[in-house]
């Protein structure tokens, strides 16, 4: 029985060694073997009582030496949280865009454009159009100084032989002016398609001016042998060039507030 009860100490103390070896280390295996000498020994003499003391002993030695022993805990890393970066959104200033006001163009006032017949030179177009309206209205500034004559007459009331000849000049000045408007008018006129209407107008008025100047000066050569006339008489003699030329001045003026001058190339 003391045999088995060793074989079976000695065999727990192996156990317990191998047991300390892995959990205490070098130190505590060393001192589990002494114990296990130690009991040997005793049980070896017979000292049943002192086996079991020693394995009292031992029990109390290995629940001594368990404290001591320093299990290192494992570090717990505690897992690094990385804030997210939270980038503000980039909010653009509203572009605003000042609106772009546009000036009113202003439309040039409405001309009629002269349309000149490819078949006349546009050197004798530009001569017509400048110098036929310029006669016309030599003309009627010519008649204007004869109204001059007339209107100083008032107070005399009768002009010299001088001044019906100045007058009779005046008309001579007239009916030259007349004349060359009407020449250009007969050559270059159908080249003037747009203003034909107009054109056609003057030249008949200056057609009848003619007349009547001639008609005027007739009677003025008939004053001028009498040696004087009154403002009567000199009126009535140029009572039909009056009449015509206030015509032809009408003409004129709607005929140069529609007539482009073509430039002279």
């Amino acid at each position: 029985m003391s045999n088995e009860q060793t074989t079976s100490s000695a065999g727990d103390h192996g156990r317990r060694g191998r047991q300390r070896r892995r959990l205490l280390g070098t130190a505590a295996v060393a001192m589990a073997a002494g114990l296990a000498l130690s009991a040997c020994s005793s049980e070896a003499a017979g000292d049943s009582s002192a086996a079991a003391d020693t394995e009292a002993t031992t029990a109390t030695t290995v629940t001594t030496e368990a404290p001591t022993t320093t299990t290192a805990a494992p570090v717990t890393v505690p897992p690094t949280t990385v804030a997210p970066t939270t980038v503000p959104p980039t909010t653009a200033p509203p572009t605003t865009v000042a609106p772009t006001t546009v000036p009113p163009t202003s439309a040039p006032p409405s001309t009629v454009v002269v349309v000149v017949d490819t078949e006349t030179e546009p050197e004798n177009a530009a001569d017509f159009a400048e110098v036929a309206l310029e006669a016309a209205e030599l003309a009627a500034d010519e008649w204007d100084e004869v109204e001059q004559l007339l209107t100083d007459l008032v107070d005399e009331q009768a002009a010299t032989t001088a001044e019906l000849e100045q007058i009779n000049d005046s008309l001579d000045s007239l009916e030259e002016a007349a004349t060359v408007a009407l020449d250009y008018m007969s050559e270059y006129g159908d080249s003037f398609v747009l203003i034909a209407d107009q054109l056609e107008g003057i030249s008949g008025d200056l057609d009848q001016l003619l007349v009547e100047i001639d008609g005027a000066q007739a009677n003025l050569d008939s004053l001028i042998a009498q040696g004087s006339a009154t403002q009567d008489e000199i009126q009535a003699a140029l009572a039909g060039v009056q009449s015509d030329l206030a015509g032809l001045q009408g003409q004129i003026g709607e005929t140069a507030a529609t007539l482009t001058v073509p430039p002279r190339p």
